[in-house]
């Protein structure tokens, strides 16, 4: 049985190494699409944006059964049943290749539509190789990046990141290389193939060295109920998946074919950074799932329901600081980094930081329903949520020609319609036994704070007047201390702030040790 102070332990280290992973990778994402839009300019920008999208939403039901397959996991990993971790993992393998074959076939079959999806095609020499490269990419990555989810389930997220940055770093190197010295988009993109083939090897090979006889192994077979509990549950995850990935790839897709590619390549600076901060965050939050799915089967329903409390709560300081400071240092960012013909108007800026926002709080209930299971009593939600997205970015792109604005605002009521209530419902009702109306309550509480927080913010920069880098570190150190301050005064009688300082404090300390 694994210590409540264990799971803590772990969950540092994985939210630490999470963390640092991350900042890593940001600068190295940075860096490259900074050469790359130096270099092929926004056109390019937005059909590397475009194709990313349309893959996205063909692999969501690869998200399915990767989360599935990991809260499978836990038990076996728990009780050391390594027959029923290799059986898990050869059912794994035998669905990521039924996936990667159906996403090649669907994939190949969009081919002729690719002109649909762009308005005003544009003049790209060798469209279709490029995005047959992308294809390939996608489909050669299920045959072996599956063994990531036994590091996941046995919180050994640290050993993940380290492999996604040292190959992230050394991926970024070769793509600025090409880029500088042939801007070619081509090479590019084999670059980008042949560095994520690399890591998923690396990454199997490592999980085999530290699970020996678990991987390839044959002979073993599921107990009995758990490929019924475990198709279930993958079903629900599709379900979920569906919705996510109607929701924010298609959001590329409809822009690109009702309002421009470039406009795709000018929105997808802004879900860098935003999207950045939110993995930052994500995996933060995400990285105590191992801890809540182990403490599911082993503790009480008390430990759960005030772990999630105080989930929630280190939740809304991450993404409402994060929140006002994307909200104050988004568009002067932007205009810093590729110039004003980058930044988009205010109204879509405010759109995306609520998006941000909205996102964002809900990762606690998320995070509880994967490590819980819950997939199965959330899968009509997000057939809501696709539905309503898709209808409503079609009414206000098509009837209304609302433009990137009418995409995103699609977003938010969608979120806020299904996401915002339904995830915590379920999780309320089935793992911690309790009413919404303290939920509710405490929601509101947190999203009055981070918008009061914002709007002093961005009220402090107006009146500053300053521009350029002073003026953006200005905003940085203003907004900063007014999140220092705010938050401890708001929520001084809070309980979960106290733990959450000592949390901090106690992964400063863990740092201060190893360096």
């Amino acid at each position: 049985m694994t210590e409540p102070r264990g799971r803590t332990g772990r969950a540092v280290r994985n939210a630490g190494a999470a963390a640092v992973g991350q900042v890593l990778s940001t600068v190295f994402a940075f860096a490259t699409r900074t050469v790359f839009i130096y270099t092929l300019g926004a056109t390019y920008l937005g059909v590397n944006s475009l194709f990313t999208n349309v893959l996205a939403i063909l692999s969501f039901a690869e998200l399915g059964v990767g989360t599935a397959m990991t809260y499978a996991l836990y038990g076996p990993l728990a009780t050391n049943d390594t027959d029923q971790v290799a059986a898990l993992m050869g059912a794994y393998a035998k669905a990521y290749r039924a996936i990667g074959l159906t996403v090649a076939v669907v994939g190949v079959a969009i081919v002729p539509f690719l002109g649909v999806l762009m308005k005003g095609r544009p003049g790209i020499p060798h469209l279709v190789v490029l995005y047959l490269i992308f294809l390939s990419n996608s489909v050669l990555s299920y045959f072996i990046s599956y063994s990531r989810s036994l590091l996941i389930a046995s919180q050994n997220v640290h050993l993940d990141v380290l492999n996604r940055t040292g190959f992230a770093l050394g991926q970024a190197l070769l793509q600025v290389g090409v880029l500088m010295w042939t801007h070619s988009f081509l090479l590019f993109l084999v670059v980008q193939a042949l560095s994520q083939v690399a890591s998923n090897v690396a990454i199997t090979w490592q999980v085999r060295r530290i699970f020996p006889g678990v991987l390839f192994r044959r002979g073993t077979r599921l107990a009995p109920g758990v490929r019924r509990e475990l198709v279930k549950n993958v079903r629900g995850m599709v379900y979920s998946k569906l919705g996510s990935a109607a929701v924010s790839a298609s959001t590329s897709v409809f822009i690109s074919a009702f309002v421009g590619v470039v406009s795709v390549g000018l929105y997808s600076n802004y879900l860098l950074i935003t999207g950045m901060v939110n993995v930052v965050i994500g995996q933060a939050i995400a990285a105590v799932a191992p801890g809540i799915g182990n403490l599911s089967v082993t503790g009480s329903t008390a430990e759960s329901s005030a772990t999630f409390d105080r989930l929630l709560f280190l939740n809304f300081v991450l993404v409402g600081a994060a929140t006002a400071f994307l909200a104050v240092l988004l568009n002067p960012f932007i205009h810093l980094w590729v110039g004003g013909q980058y930044v988009l108007g205010w109204p879509v800026t405010a759109l995306i930081v609520v998006n941000f926002f909205l996102y964002g709080i809900r990762q606690t209930a998320v995070t509880y329903i994967n490590a819980c299971g819950l997939f199965w009593p959330v899968r009509y939600k997000s057939l809501v949520e696709a539905v309503l997205s898709i209808l409503l970015s079609l009414l206000f792109l098509a009837v209304f020609h609302l433009g990137i604005a009418g995409a995103l605002l699609s977003v938010t009521i969608s979120t806020v319609a299904t996401n915002i209530w339904w995830e915590p419902f379920v999780v309320m009702r089935k793992v911690l036994g309790r009413g919404m109306g303290h939920y509710l309550r405490t929601l509101t509480r947190y999203a009055a704070t981070t918008l009061s927080i914002t709007v002093a913010a961005l009220a402090v920069h107006a009146w500053t007047g300053v521009d350029g880098v002073p003026g953006l570190m200005i905003a940085l150190v203003s907004t900063g201390s007014i999140i220092l301050v705010a938050v401890p005064v708001v929520h001084r009688r809070s309980p979960h702030l106290a733990y959450t300082r000592a949390l901090i404090g106690r992964y400063l300390g863990r740092s201060r040790r190893f360096s």
